[in-house]
This record gives C-alpha cells, sequence and structure tokens, in this order.
C-alpha cells in the first residue's frame, strides 16, 4: 500500500475538513451513502471523484477495511489560475502558461512538467478529469518538476479559457491538423499553450474555443511525435522568441 492513502470514510472526511491536500478520493461503484456524503464536502474543490470496482479498492489498500473509500493526499500544491494570471501581472511578467488535455500516460505527464519547469513555464493547467494522475510516479517521472512548477486544476476548458482570455492571454491549440506552423505565430505575447493526449489529440470542442491552432512542421516519413517531445519543440519556440 502507497503511504499518500487514506482509507475508511471517518478518515476520509477528517482529512477534508482539516484541509489536507487531496487529490482524488475512489469510491465503491453503487454506494449512494459515501457519494452522497463525499459530494458535499468536495463541493468547491477540485478533487477528482471517482467510483471504481471493490476489486480497484482492494488493489490500492490490500487487506485493509478500506469501508468502499480511498483518498489519495495529493503530493503538488494546487493553486487557482484565477489567483495566479494577477499575480504574475502583478509582478511584470508575460505569462506562459501549459495546459495538457487527455494525456493519460503518467510518462508524459512527468516528461512535459519537467520541460515545462527547465523552460520557464508559469504554470501547468490540468484537467479534473481524463488526465493522469499526479501521484508519486507522475512526480519521479518529472524529476521532481511537479513539486516547483505551480499546478492549476481545470473543470472545464470553456470556463478557463474564458477567464485567461479576458485577462489578455492568447490560446494556442497545438494540433498537426492545424495549417499554421508554430513558428509562424507571435509567442512573445501572454499564453497559454495546449497540448492534446496521445492518440486523441485535443477534441474538437475544445480546439474551436481556442485563438488559434499551430502545427510543427514536419520534413520526414513521420508525420505525428510523442506528446512529451512535440510540447519541448513548441515551448522552446516560444522562449526562443521571448529572448531574442
Amino acid at each position: 500500500m502507497k503511504s499518500n492513502l487514506i482509507y475508511g470514510l471517518q478518515s476520509v472526511k477528517e482529512a477534508l475538513l482539516a484541509g489536507t491536500p487531496i487529490d482524488k478520493i475512489y469510491i465503491r461503484q453503487g454506494n449512494r451513502f459515501l457519494l452522497d456524503v463525499i459530494k458535499e464536502l468536495i463541493a468547491s474543490t477540485p478533487i477528482v471523484l471517482q467510483e471504481v470496482p471493490v476489486a480497484k479498492l482492494d488493489s490500492l489498500c490490500p487487506g485493509r477495511n478500506h469501508q468502499g473509500i480511498i483518498a489519495q493526499i495529493a503530493l503538488v500544491n494546487f493553486l487557482s489560475y484565477e489567483d495566479l494570471v494577477p499575480a504574475l501581472f502583478d509582478r511584470g511578467k508575460i505569462p506562459l502558461l501549459v495546459g495538457v488535455e487527455g494525456v493519460t500516460d503518467v510518462r508524459n505527464i512527468g516528461a512535459i512538467a519537467r520541460t515545462a519547469e527547465a523552460m520557464g513555464a508559469d504554470a501547468l493547467l490540468v484537467p479534473t478529469k481524463g488526465s493522469a494522475s499526479l501521484g508519486p510516479d507522475a512526480v519521479k517521472t518529472s524529476s521532481g518538476a511537479l513539486l516547483h512548477l505551480p499546478i492549476c486544476r481545470v473543470t472545464r476548458w470553456g470556463t478557463a479559457f474564458r477567464y485567461l482570455k479576458q485577462s489578455g492571454l492568447m490560446i494556442i491549440g497545438c494540433t498537426e491538423k492545424a495549417e499554421i506552423s508554430i513558428t509562424d505565430l507571435d509567442l512573445t505575447v501572454p499564453l497559454c499553450l495546449l497540448m492534446g493526449g496521445e492518440s486523441t489529440g485535443i477534441p474538437q470542442a475544445v480546439l474551436k474555443i481556442c485563438d488559434a491552432q499551430a502545427k510543427i512542421k514536419m520534413y520526414g516519413k513521420i508525420q505525428s511525435l510523442n506528446v512529451s517531445v512535440a510540447f519541448g519543440m513548441v515551448i522552446y519556440e516560444a522562449q526562443r522568441q521571448r529572448n531574442k
């Protein structure tokens, strides 16, 4: 059993009431009582709630009386983008944010975080659902970058993008289906770069609300890249332009 897990209803409730940073809560499928109790406690938080088969809970806490509920303590500190962005402008920075949508491979999340931190990104935006967990494996893969890079939870991209645009940020969806090369865009402005999942890319509904779509110009026979590799190329171009 991993050391960052809390199990049992009372233990999880006390952790939530005490303000313990929680990343995700697993609840046994079909337990309406547990679902209602926890939903009320986390109503105003970005904590992810997931219903799973009892076999999943048993595998997380083998031999323990988990009572159908397990909470995963967050190893990273989550910030609100509504608080972060104004603070960046107040410090005289030109924000450079990174968003990931549908990136479910923990190694890719870790690699993206490591590159983002090394290349001076101001924050990583991660959806509350449909993304790899930012647990011990992700922290290890990121070489500890997830402990230094501000992380913001996003419940809905539409809401987040609306706020970022109103704050003066440009949203660029990075996709191989775009017609414009990333090198043809001005990346010196306040910016959020959005990367898509390994197999699905950025959903069309999310691409539609981006300000622009851009691709990496390819010269070989292979026309796609691993998302973490592609991200490294994109953010390098952004910093190259900003540091001319």
